[in-house]
């Protein structure tokens, strides 16, 4: 299973923050080049984006704390 681990864990929270990044740049990066201009919809995925990373950092946080986590699943 994914995330039995920790570095699984972290390597999961890096690699799917890593992915919404790139997707979000070439998104942007290929309205420019079309010179097809922004508009609200291509704003709203930086709020998303920024949400990925928060909820990777919280992943690994979240990995860190897990003897606490062990505890109230006992």
């Amino acid at each position: 299973m994914l995330g039995e681990t920790p570095g699984k864990m972290y390597a999961l929270a890096v690699v799917l923050s890593a992915l919404a990044t790139v997707a979000t740049g070439l998104r942007f990066y290929a309205r420019y080049i079309k010179k097809a201009g922004f508009s609200w919809d291509d704003y709203t995925v930086l709020p998303a984006l920024f949400f990925t990373i928060v909820t990777g950092i919280c992943m690994i946080i979240g990995e860190d704390l897990r003897p606490l986590a062990l505890e109230f699943s006992r």
